[in-house]
Protein backbone atom coordinates (compact mmCIF):
# COMPACT_ATOMS: atom_id res chain seq x y z
CA UNK A 1 0.00 0.00 0.00
CA UNK A 2 2.80 2.38 0.94
CA UNK A 3 4.70 1.63 -2.30
CA UNK A 4 1.54 2.17 -4.35
CA UNK A 5 0.88 5.51 -2.65
CA UNK A 6 4.49 6.63 -3.16
CA UNK A 7 4.33 5.59 -6.83
CA UNK A 8 1.14 7.62 -7.26
CA UNK A 9 2.65 10.72 -5.62
CA UNK A 10 5.77 10.51 -7.77
CA UNK A 11 3.70 10.08 -10.93
CA UNK A 12 1.51 13.03 -9.91
CA UNK A 13 4.60 15.19 -9.34
CA UNK A 14 5.93 14.33 -12.79
CA UNK A 15 2.50 15.05 -14.28
CA UNK A 16 2.28 18.46 -12.61
CA UNK A 17 5.70 19.37 -13.95
CA UNK A 18 4.62 18.21 -17.42
CA UNK A 19 1.54 20.45 -17.15
CA UNK A 20 3.85 23.48 -17.10
CA UNK A 21 5.74 22.50 -20.24
CA UNK A 22 3.38 23.07 -23.20
CA UNK A 23 0.53 25.50 -22.29
CA UNK A 24 2.86 28.56 -22.00
CA UNK A 25 3.77 28.01 -25.66
CA UNK A 26 0.46 26.71 -27.05
CA UNK A 27 -1.57 29.55 -25.55
CA UNK A 28 0.35 32.35 -27.27
CA UNK A 29 -0.90 31.62 -30.81
CA UNK A 30 -4.63 32.05 -30.07
CA UNK A 31 -3.91 35.18 -28.00
CA UNK A 32 -1.32 36.64 -30.38
CA UNK A 33 -3.71 39.23 -31.80
CA UNK A 34 -4.47 40.62 -28.33
CA UNK A 35 -0.80 40.54 -27.32
CA UNK A 36 0.23 42.31 -30.55
CA UNK A 37 -2.42 44.98 -30.04
CA UNK A 38 -1.47 45.57 -26.39
CA UNK A 39 2.27 45.92 -27.09
CA UNK A 40 2.01 47.40 -30.62
CA UNK A 41 4.39 44.77 -31.95
CA UNK A 42 5.75 44.92 -35.50
CA UNK A 43 6.22 41.87 -37.75
CA UNK A 44 9.75 41.18 -36.47
CA UNK A 45 8.70 41.28 -32.81
CA UNK A 46 5.63 39.13 -33.46
CA UNK A 47 7.89 36.49 -35.03
CA UNK A 48 10.35 36.77 -32.15
CA UNK A 49 7.65 36.30 -29.49
CA UNK A 50 6.36 33.13 -31.13
CA UNK A 51 9.74 31.68 -32.13
CA UNK A 52 11.85 32.43 -29.04
CA UNK A 53 10.97 29.13 -27.28
CA UNK A 54 12.56 27.14 -30.11
CA UNK A 55 15.85 29.04 -29.79
CA UNK A 56 15.82 28.29 -26.07
CA UNK A 57 15.06 24.63 -26.75
CA UNK A 58 18.28 24.44 -28.73
CA UNK A 59 20.30 26.12 -25.98
CA UNK A 60 18.78 23.97 -23.25
CA UNK A 61 19.64 20.74 -25.03
CA UNK A 62 23.34 21.58 -24.68
CA UNK A 63 23.07 22.92 -21.10
CA UNK A 64 20.96 20.19 -19.46
CA UNK A 65 23.62 17.49 -18.92
CA UNK A 66 26.09 20.02 -17.47
CA UNK A 67 23.54 21.52 -15.08
CA UNK A 68 22.42 18.07 -13.94
CA UNK A 69 26.01 17.18 -13.06
CA UNK A 70 26.58 20.55 -11.36
CA UNK A 71 23.40 20.84 -9.28
CA UNK A 72 22.07 17.31 -9.03
CA UNK A 73 18.60 16.19 -10.08
CA UNK A 74 16.85 17.15 -6.82
CA UNK A 75 17.96 20.79 -6.82
CA UNK A 76 17.48 21.13 -10.57
CA UNK A 77 13.88 19.83 -10.53
CA UNK A 78 12.93 22.22 -7.70
CA UNK A 79 14.68 25.14 -9.41
CA UNK A 80 13.02 24.50 -12.78
CA UNK A 81 9.58 24.12 -11.20
CA UNK A 82 9.97 27.37 -9.26
CA UNK A 83 11.26 29.36 -12.25
CA UNK A 84 8.52 28.01 -14.51
CA UNK A 85 5.82 28.89 -11.99
CA UNK A 86 7.05 32.44 -11.48
CA UNK A 87 7.78 33.22 -15.14
CA UNK A 88 4.42 31.89 -16.35
CA UNK A 89 2.64 33.90 -13.66
CA UNK A 90 4.27 37.29 -14.14
CA UNK A 91 5.36 37.60 -17.78
CA UNK A 92 2.23 39.34 -19.06
CA UNK A 93 1.92 42.04 -16.43
CA UNK A 94 4.66 44.64 -16.93
CA UNK A 95 5.13 45.48 -20.58
CA UNK A 96 6.84 44.09 -23.64
CA UNK A 97 10.28 43.74 -22.04
CA UNK A 98 9.10 41.58 -19.12
CA UNK A 99 6.99 39.52 -21.50
CA UNK A 100 10.07 38.69 -23.58
CA UNK A 101 12.22 38.05 -20.49
CA UNK A 102 9.54 35.82 -18.98
CA UNK A 103 9.14 33.94 -22.24
CA UNK A 104 12.92 33.45 -22.44
CA UNK A 105 13.15 32.14 -18.85
CA UNK A 106 10.23 29.73 -19.12
CA UNK A 107 11.44 28.51 -22.51
CA UNK A 108 14.92 27.74 -21.15
CA UNK A 109 13.32 25.89 -18.23
CA UNK A 110 11.06 23.89 -20.56
CA UNK A 111 14.02 23.02 -22.77
CA UNK A 112 15.97 21.74 -19.76
CA UNK A 113 12.97 19.73 -18.60
CA UNK A 114 12.58 18.26 -22.11
CA UNK A 115 16.03 16.73 -21.82
CA UNK A 116 15.91 15.83 -18.12
CA UNK A 117 12.45 14.26 -17.86
CA UNK A 118 13.45 10.96 -19.53
CA UNK A 119 16.33 10.66 -17.04
CA UNK A 120 14.05 11.60 -14.15
CA UNK A 121 11.55 8.95 -15.22
CA UNK A 122 14.33 6.39 -15.46
CA UNK A 123 15.41 7.26 -11.91
CA UNK A 124 11.97 7.23 -10.33
CA UNK A 125 10.30 4.42 -12.30
CA UNK A 126 13.06 2.03 -13.40
CA UNK A 127 10.62 -0.85 -13.86
CA UNK A 128 7.73 1.15 -15.34
CA UNK A 129 9.48 3.54 -17.73
CA UNK A 130 6.96 3.01 -20.55
CA UNK A 131 3.96 3.78 -18.34
CA UNK A 132 5.52 6.88 -16.81
CA UNK A 133 6.76 8.19 -20.17
CA UNK A 134 3.38 7.68 -21.80
CA UNK A 135 1.72 9.42 -18.86
CA UNK A 136 3.79 12.61 -18.95
CA UNK A 137 3.72 12.83 -22.76
CA UNK A 138 -0.07 12.54 -22.65
CA UNK A 139 -0.33 15.18 -19.92
CA UNK A 140 1.76 17.60 -22.00
CA UNK A 141 -0.33 17.05 -25.11
CA UNK A 142 -3.70 17.28 -23.33
CA UNK A 143 -2.64 20.42 -21.42
CA UNK A 144 -1.51 22.04 -24.68
CA UNK A 145 -4.84 21.28 -26.36
CA UNK A 146 -6.85 22.57 -23.40
CA UNK A 147 -4.82 25.79 -23.18
CA UNK A 148 -5.18 26.49 -26.90
CA UNK A 149 -8.93 25.81 -27.02
CA UNK A 150 -9.82 27.78 -23.88
CA UNK A 151 -7.43 30.74 -24.27
CA UNK A 152 -9.74 33.11 -26.16
CA UNK A 153 -13.03 32.21 -24.38
CA UNK A 154 -11.37 32.45 -20.95
CA UNK A 155 -9.69 35.73 -21.89
CA UNK A 156 -13.08 37.12 -22.93
CA UNK A 157 -14.70 35.81 -19.75
CA UNK A 158 -12.22 37.50 -17.39
CA UNK A 159 -11.56 40.48 -19.66
CA UNK A 160 -7.77 40.00 -19.68
CA UNK A 161 -5.37 37.99 -21.81
CA UNK A 162 -2.80 38.39 -19.00
CA UNK A 163 -4.99 36.36 -16.64
CA UNK A 164 -5.46 33.72 -19.33
CA UNK A 165 -1.66 33.38 -19.49
CA UNK A 166 -1.05 33.48 -15.74
CA UNK A 167 -3.66 30.90 -14.75
CA UNK A 168 -1.38 28.17 -16.09
CA UNK A 169 1.08 28.89 -13.29
CA UNK A 170 -1.35 27.38 -10.75
CA UNK A 171 -0.24 23.75 -11.31
CA UNK A 172 3.27 24.95 -10.54
CA UNK A 173 2.43 25.83 -6.95
CA UNK A 174 1.09 22.32 -6.33
CA UNK A 175 4.13 20.86 -8.11
CA UNK A 176 6.49 22.86 -5.88
CA UNK A 177 4.79 21.61 -2.73
CA UNK A 178 4.81 18.01 -3.91
CA UNK A 179 8.43 18.02 -5.12
CA UNK A 180 9.48 19.61 -1.83
CA UNK A 181 7.80 16.78 0.07
CA UNK A 182 9.48 14.23 -2.22
CA UNK A 183 12.95 15.80 -2.23
CA UNK A 184 14.42 13.07 -0.03
CA UNK A 185 12.98 10.45 -2.37
CA UNK A 186 14.78 12.12 -5.27
CA UNK A 187 18.05 12.13 -3.38
CA UNK A 188 17.66 8.47 -2.45
CA UNK A 189 16.83 7.40 -6.00
CA UNK A 190 19.78 9.28 -7.44
CA UNK A 191 22.17 7.53 -5.03
CA UNK A 192 20.73 4.12 -5.91
CA UNK A 193 23.22 2.51 -8.27
CA UNK A 194 20.41 0.72 -10.09
CA UNK A 195 18.78 4.00 -11.16
CA UNK A 196 21.68 6.35 -11.82
CA UNK A 197 20.99 9.04 -14.44
CA UNK A 198 22.56 8.63 -17.84
CA UNK A 199 25.32 11.13 -17.11
CA UNK A 200 26.52 8.88 -14.27
CA UNK A 201 26.55 5.57 -16.09
CA UNK A 202 30.00 4.28 -16.93
CA UNK A 203 30.24 2.05 -19.95
CA UNK A 204 33.13 -0.23 -20.75
CA UNK A 205 35.74 1.50 -22.88
CA UNK A 206 35.33 1.07 -26.62
CA UNK A 207 38.26 -0.51 -28.42
CA UNK A 208 39.80 1.56 -31.21
CA UNK A 209 39.15 5.12 -32.31
CA UNK A 210 35.75 6.62 -31.44
CA UNK A 211 33.97 8.63 -34.15
CA UNK A 212 32.18 11.81 -33.09
CA UNK A 213 28.50 11.91 -34.00
CA UNK A 214 29.18 15.31 -35.59
CA UNK A 215 31.38 13.59 -38.20
CA UNK A 216 28.81 11.01 -39.29
CA UNK A 217 26.49 11.82 -42.23
CA UNK A 218 23.69 9.62 -40.89
CA UNK A 219 23.64 11.66 -37.67
CA UNK A 220 23.18 14.84 -39.71
CA UNK A 221 20.33 13.24 -41.65
CA UNK A 222 18.65 12.54 -38.32
CA UNK A 223 19.29 16.14 -37.21
CA UNK A 224 17.69 17.42 -40.43
CA UNK A 225 14.66 15.16 -39.99
CA UNK A 226 14.26 16.17 -36.34
CA UNK A 227 14.67 19.85 -37.24
CA UNK A 228 12.05 19.88 -40.01
CA UNK A 229 9.65 17.77 -37.96
CA UNK A 230 10.04 20.17 -35.01
CA UNK A 231 9.65 23.17 -37.31
CA UNK A 232 6.40 21.72 -38.64
CA UNK A 233 4.92 21.00 -35.21
CA UNK A 234 5.90 24.28 -33.57
CA UNK A 235 4.95 26.34 -36.63
CA UNK A 236 1.49 24.82 -36.39
CA UNK A 237 1.44 25.41 -32.64
CA UNK A 238 2.54 29.03 -32.97
CA UNK A 239 1.15 30.20 -36.30
CA UNK A 240 -1.89 28.12 -37.29
CA UNK A 241 -4.33 30.12 -35.15
CA UNK A 242 -3.07 33.55 -36.40
CA UNK A 243 -3.10 32.18 -39.97
CA UNK A 244 -6.72 31.04 -39.68
CA UNK A 245 -7.73 34.38 -38.14
CA UNK A 246 -6.07 36.16 -41.07
CA UNK A 247 -8.12 33.89 -43.38
CA UNK A 248 -11.36 35.05 -41.77
CA UNK A 249 -11.95 32.62 -38.90
CA UNK A 250 -12.92 33.90 -35.45
CA UNK A 251 -10.18 33.85 -32.81
CA UNK A 252 -12.07 31.41 -30.57
CA UNK A 253 -12.75 28.99 -33.45
CA UNK A 254 -9.11 29.25 -34.53
CA UNK A 255 -8.03 28.26 -31.01
CA UNK A 256 -10.33 25.24 -31.06
CA UNK A 257 -9.04 24.21 -34.49
CA UNK A 258 -5.47 24.45 -33.19
CA UNK A 259 -6.40 22.35 -30.16
CA UNK A 260 -7.87 19.66 -32.42
CA UNK A 261 -4.88 19.80 -34.78
CA UNK A 262 -2.52 19.15 -31.88
CA UNK A 263 -4.76 16.90 -29.78
CA UNK A 264 -6.66 14.49 -32.01
CA UNK A 265 -3.58 12.42 -32.71
CA UNK A 266 -2.59 11.91 -29.06
CA UNK A 267 -3.96 8.34 -28.79
CA UNK A 268 -2.32 7.38 -32.08
CA UNK A 269 0.99 8.85 -30.93
CA UNK A 270 0.84 6.83 -27.71
CA UNK A 271 -0.01 3.68 -29.66
CA UNK A 272 2.96 4.33 -31.95
CA UNK A 273 5.30 4.75 -28.98
CA UNK A 274 4.18 1.49 -27.39
CA UNK A 275 4.12 -0.60 -30.60
CA UNK A 276 7.13 0.80 -32.47
CA UNK A 277 9.36 -2.13 -31.48
CA UNK A 278 6.97 -4.46 -33.32
CA UNK A 279 6.94 -2.49 -36.58
CA UNK A 280 8.77 -4.34 -39.37
CA UNK A 281 9.58 -1.21 -41.41
CA UNK A 282 10.01 1.99 -39.40
CA UNK A 283 11.00 3.75 -42.61
CA UNK A 284 7.69 2.92 -44.32
CA UNK A 285 5.71 4.08 -41.27
CA UNK A 286 7.82 7.24 -41.09
CA UNK A 287 7.22 8.06 -44.76
CA UNK A 288 3.50 7.27 -44.52
CA UNK A 289 2.96 9.45 -41.44
CA UNK A 290 4.95 12.31 -42.98
CA UNK A 291 2.82 12.02 -46.11
CA UNK A 292 -0.36 12.15 -44.03
CA UNK A 293 0.87 15.30 -42.26
CA UNK A 294 1.80 16.84 -45.62
CA UNK A 295 -1.69 16.17 -46.97
CA UNK A 296 -3.30 17.95 -44.01
CA UNK A 297 -0.86 20.84 -44.29
CA UNK A 298 -1.60 21.17 -48.01
CA UNK A 299 -5.34 21.47 -47.30
CA UNK A 300 -4.65 24.20 -44.75
CA UNK A 301 -2.57 26.04 -47.35
CA UNK A 302 -5.58 25.99 -49.68
CA UNK A 303 -7.93 27.31 -46.97
CA UNK A 304 -5.55 30.05 -45.81
CA UNK A 305 -4.67 31.16 -49.35
CA UNK A 306 -8.26 31.35 -50.61
CA UNK A 307 -9.79 32.74 -47.40
CA UNK A 308 -12.86 31.43 -45.60
CA UNK A 309 -15.19 34.21 -46.87
CA UNK A 310 -14.51 32.99 -50.43
CA UNK A 311 -15.53 29.42 -49.62
CA UNK A 312 -19.01 28.05 -49.07
CA UNK A 313 -19.82 26.62 -45.65
CA UNK A 314 -19.86 23.11 -47.11
CA UNK A 315 -16.44 23.60 -48.73
CA UNK A 316 -15.04 24.98 -45.47
CA UNK A 317 -16.06 21.80 -43.68
CA UNK A 318 -14.82 19.61 -46.54
CA UNK A 319 -11.37 21.22 -46.30
CA UNK A 320 -10.94 21.99 -42.60
CA UNK A 321 -12.09 18.67 -41.12
CA UNK A 322 -9.73 16.40 -43.11
CA UNK A 323 -6.94 19.00 -42.85
CA UNK A 324 -7.16 18.99 -39.06
CA UNK A 325 -7.42 15.20 -38.75
CA UNK A 326 -4.63 14.42 -41.22
CA UNK A 327 -2.21 16.99 -39.81
CA UNK A 328 -2.84 15.88 -36.23
CA UNK A 329 -2.47 12.18 -36.98
CA UNK A 330 0.62 12.64 -39.13
CA UNK A 331 2.53 14.83 -36.70
CA UNK A 332 1.49 12.68 -33.73
CA UNK A 333 3.21 9.66 -35.29
CA UNK A 334 6.37 11.31 -36.68
CA UNK A 335 7.34 12.82 -33.31
CA UNK A 336 7.70 9.55 -31.32
CA UNK A 337 9.48 8.03 -34.33
CA UNK A 338 11.98 10.91 -34.34
CA UNK A 339 12.68 10.38 -30.63
CA UNK A 340 12.90 6.61 -30.98
CA UNK A 341 15.37 6.85 -33.87
CA UNK A 342 17.83 8.65 -31.60
CA UNK A 343 18.04 5.51 -29.45
CA UNK A 344 17.72 3.03 -32.31
CA UNK A 345 20.57 4.53 -34.33
CA UNK A 346 22.98 4.92 -31.40
CA UNK A 347 25.51 2.21 -30.63
CA UNK A 348 25.98 3.01 -26.90
CA UNK A 349 24.29 4.87 -24.03
CA UNK A 350 26.96 7.53 -24.23
CA UNK A 351 26.35 8.00 -27.95
CA UNK A 352 22.59 8.19 -27.32
CA UNK A 353 23.16 11.16 -25.00
CA UNK A 354 25.48 12.81 -27.55
CA UNK A 355 23.08 12.23 -30.44
CA UNK A 356 20.10 13.45 -28.41
CA UNK A 357 21.96 16.64 -27.50
CA UNK A 358 23.02 17.14 -31.12
CA UNK A 359 19.57 16.41 -32.60
CA UNK A 360 17.72 18.64 -30.14
CA UNK A 361 20.36 21.37 -29.98
CA UNK A 362 20.95 21.79 -33.71
CA UNK A 363 17.44 20.67 -34.71
CA UNK A 364 15.63 23.13 -32.46
CA UNK A 365 18.00 25.93 -33.49
CA UNK A 366 17.06 25.27 -37.13
CA UNK A 367 13.39 25.14 -36.13
CA UNK A 368 13.77 28.55 -34.43
CA UNK A 369 15.21 30.15 -37.55
CA UNK A 370 12.52 28.52 -39.69
CA UNK A 371 9.66 29.49 -37.39
CA UNK A 372 10.94 33.07 -37.16
CA UNK A 373 11.19 33.31 -40.95
CA UNK A 374 7.76 31.77 -41.49
CA UNK A 375 6.21 34.10 -38.91
CA UNK A 376 7.75 37.13 -40.57
CA UNK A 377 6.61 35.95 -44.02
CA UNK A 378 3.09 35.37 -42.72
CA UNK A 379 2.83 38.67 -40.88
CA UNK A 380 4.36 40.74 -43.67
CA UNK A 381 3.23 38.95 -46.85
CA UNK A 382 0.46 36.54 -45.90
CA UNK A 383 0.25 33.18 -44.18
CA UNK A 384 -0.63 31.36 -47.38
CA UNK A 385 2.95 31.94 -48.53
CA UNK A 386 4.38 30.98 -45.12
CA UNK A 387 2.52 27.67 -44.90
CA UNK A 388 3.32 26.99 -48.55
CA UNK A 389 7.02 27.20 -47.72
CA UNK A 390 6.43 24.87 -44.76
CA UNK A 391 4.73 22.39 -47.12
CA UNK A 392 7.79 22.43 -49.39
CA UNK A 393 10.05 21.69 -46.41
CA UNK A 394 7.74 18.82 -45.45
CA UNK A 395 8.26 17.35 -48.92
CA UNK A 396 11.97 17.29 -48.06
CA UNK A 397 11.03 15.57 -44.79
CA UNK A 398 9.47 12.75 -46.84
CA UNK A 399 12.88 11.76 -48.25
CA UNK A 400 14.59 12.20 -44.89
CA UNK A 401 11.92 10.02 -43.25
CA UNK A 402 13.09 7.07 -45.35
CA UNK A 403 16.81 7.86 -45.27
CA UNK A 404 17.14 8.08 -41.48
CA UNK A 405 15.23 4.83 -40.88
CA UNK A 406 17.45 2.61 -43.06
CA UNK A 407 18.92 -0.38 -41.19
CA UNK A 408 22.15 0.09 -39.28
CA UNK A 409 23.56 2.21 -36.49
CA UNK A 410 26.12 4.97 -36.13
CA UNK A 411 29.76 4.02 -35.73
CA UNK A 412 30.72 3.91 -31.99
Amino acid sequence: MLKTKRFGLLLLAVGLLATLMRPPIAIVGPLLGQITESYKLDAVMVSAVNSLPLLCFGLGAFLAPRLERLLGMRALVLLLTALLTVSIGVRGWAGEELFLIGTFVLSICISLANVLLPTLVRMLFPERIGLATGFYVTVMAVAASISASTAVPFSALVGSWQVALSVWSLPGFFALVLWSLLRNELATRQKDTRTLPLSSIEEPPIQGTQTSVYRQPRAWLLVAFFGIQSLGFYSVLGWLAPALVSAGMGASSAGVTLALATGLGIPLGLLTSSMLHRVKSVGALNVASTGVALSGLGLFVVVISIGLPNLSVQMQWLLLVPATVLLSFGQAVTFPIALALISLKSATNRQTTQLSSMAQGVGYSFAFLGSFALGYLGTAFGFGLAFGVLAVLTVMQLWLAWAVAKPGQLRP
